[in-house]
């Protein structure tokens, strides 16, 4: 699919040379990168593929404990070697406790992703009104482009005695009935 537009936007900056950059107060992006970066797309914006499991989730407390415990950076290799050496001496009841955390993240997951694939409430159309209908039936008698027609139209509008204009309201009407506006 077609990138979003803020990654569009970040792309045109990363090609911006520094010198313009930092003149403009533009914000520093790093070079574009050679293949294209994912951007997230659809209703399901923002929302992970899946849920964690009970060993996601105790990674992550194992990561931010050792995150904590020192000041320079972890390597992921590190957290990653500390956490399955960790988790293979779990007990039960520890395990039943991520178990527990897992499904509860499982349900917000279903939840949150139920709500972001629900069907959206259909738009309130707008009233069509009787210019509305005049332009409609006149717009193909004029040559050209829109405005070129939207200035014709106008014209003949103001030109439209009150009579005539109130034909035109009973057929933007009786279209609001068939669309079923109100």
């Amino acid at each position: 699919g077609r990138p979003s537009r803020h990654c569009r936007m970040l792309r045109a900056l990363s090609r911006v040379p520094a010198g313009l950059r930092a003149a403009h107060a533009l914000p520093r992006v790093s070079a574009a990168p050679s293949l294209p970066q994912p951007c997230l797309l659809g209703p399901t914006r923002g929302l992970a593929k899946r849920p964690p499991s009970k060993y996601n989730l105790f990674a992550a407390d194992v990561a931010k404990e050792l995150k904590r415990q020192r000041d320079s950076p972890v390597a992921i290799g590190e957290i990653a070697k500390t956490a399955s050496e960790r988790y293979k001496k779990l007990g039960a009841a520890e395990l039943a406790a991520l178990e527990a955390r897992a499904e509860a993240a499982r349900a917000d997951f279903e939840q949150k992703k139920a709500f972001a694939e629900a069907p959206k409430a259909p738009k309130r159309r707008k009233k069509r009104t009787a210019y509305q209908a005049f332009f409609k039936e006149k717009h193909g008698e004029v040559q050209g482009g829109l405005v070129a027609k939207q200035q014709y139209c106008r014209g003949m509008w103001a030109a439209l005695s009150e009579g005539e204009k109130g034909k035109y309201q009973e057929k933007a009407d009786a279209l609001n009935e068939e669309l079923g506006i109100s």
